[in-house]
């Protein structure tokens, strides 16, 4: 099924739907193989997560807002301001989530209410990753260090791991920096921290939690569409977008199957892995995983 031009892809919790962001946010049907609508809740929508129960799909754009919108109409039901562009949020409960923005601020959203309430803030950092596990319950985020100098890099990226219930004390920094990361995902058991890093060279590495000891690495022939990473929902399968490819590996990076997907800028797996939306910049397409020899 063909999902027109798509940043950014999530299935509802039933599988029955997806939400896609491109240049607006689209609803498919499918079951149908339709669309059901087309919404513009504000401009250059960047990432979309649905509620864990469905009710609600959450939208994010590159300035930092959140349009939390109902599935069935499309309709805006609140909105929540942003001060900078930032991480996808993730869902940490059945009507929370963290936010993070590049101006280093973490914040708890509740999208039933659109409250937000500051969890901690970074100052001289960016939050480029926010990524929960084991139902919530733990939370690992990204922050890249804020460039001062023309001539000098900027310090090595590092990560926090969070545990439930989330406040600034329950943050313990991981003692493992690391340079040029491209992209992050943390598996849905919180065992695994997987990354695309590098420059020239750029590598596919999986790290073990909560020490980052590395369990595999390869280096990968990264495209200008992004290097989004994505496991499946049960963790056996890692989804890495390359150039006009998306391939697919178990966690110790053996390859199980790639799909050639031109212009290729997101993956997503249904909740029962039988499904797998692969967004691209021009066309993205709905794949069933036993199609693609997964």
């Amino acid at each position: 099924m063909k999902i027109g031009r798509s940043y950014s892809v999530a299935f509802s919790p039933q599988a029955d739907h997806l939400v896609v962001c491109g240049h607006d946010v689209r609803m498919y049907d499918l079951q149908h193989s339709a669309r059901v609508w087309c919404a513009e809740p504000f401009r250059h929508p960047s990432s979309a997560v649905f509620s864990p129960s469905g009710e609600v799909v959450v939208i994010k754009n590159t300035a930092g807002a959140i349009a939390c919108i109902d599935p069935s109409t499309g309709s805006v039901l609140r909105r929540v301001p942003g001060d900078a562009e930032g991480a996808a949020p993730a869902f940490f409960s059945p009507h929370e989530l963290l936010d993070g923005s590049w101006k280093g601020a973490l914040r708890l959203v509740d999208v039933k209410t659109g409250a937000a309430r500051s969890l901690d803030s970074f100052t001289g950092q960016m939050i480029q990753g926010v990524h929960t596990a084991r139902r919530g319950t733990v939370c690992v985020t990204r922050h890249s260090t804020i460039a001062t100098s023309p001539i000098e890099p900027p310090q090595p990226d590092h990560f926090c791991l969070w545990s439930a219930p989330f406040h600034a004390s329950s943050r313990v920094l991981i003692p493992q920096p690391r340079r040029f990361i491209r992209a992050s995902a943390m598996s849905p058991d919180g065992r695994y921290l997987a990354l695309v890093q590098g420059t020239k060279a750029v590598a596919l590495t999986v790290l073990r939690l909560p020490d980052l000891h590395s369990v595999a690495e390869l280096t990968i022939d990264a495209g200008g569409t992004g290097s989004g990473l994505t496991w499946s929902s049960a963790g056996a399968l890692l989804a890495s977008v390359q150039n006009n490819a998306a391939r697919f590996y178990s966690p110790e990076l053996t390859l199980a199957a790639e799909v050639h997907a031109p212009f290729a800028s997101a993956v997503a797996f249904s909740r029962d892995d039988t499904l797998v939306a692969i967004g691209a910049w021009q066309e993205g397409v709905v794949h069933r995983s036993s199609a693609i020899g997964l």
